[in-house]
């Protein structure tokens, strides 16, 4: 078994909305809490906290504020990330990472 990867992400700033798309996630991608603190973007100066997340099937919707550009996103990016939201239907947790956008 492989935990979900992230593949690729597309901006889609009319919404303030970042597309990430994911490979090994089985059928599906879960979300076991809508905990959006495990995603952070980065405007090239600060990390903000995503705003809300949302999944469906193996693209994973990543909310910010309305007033930055992003030109990095990362996935739980700390020591010892507890909890986290994003899961594969095999119960797989999704590998933490660091992208440029």
């Amino acid at each position: 078994y492989i935990s979900p990867t992230y593949e690729k992400a597309v901006i889609d700033s009319e919404k303030s909305r970042i597309d990430i798309t994911f490979s090994h996630y089985g059928k599906d991608l879960k979300l076991l809490n809508d905990n959006a603190d495990y995603f952070e973007i980065s405007d090239g100066q600060v990390w903000h906290k995503a705003k809300k997340i949302s999944v469906s099937e193996n693209i994973l919707s990543v909310y910010y504020k309305e007033n930055i550009q992003p030109d990095k996103i990362r996935y739980a990016w700390s020591n010892d990330p507890c909890n986290p939201p994003l899961y594969a239907d095999n119960g797989l947790p999704a590998s933490p990472f660091i992208e440029e956008l």
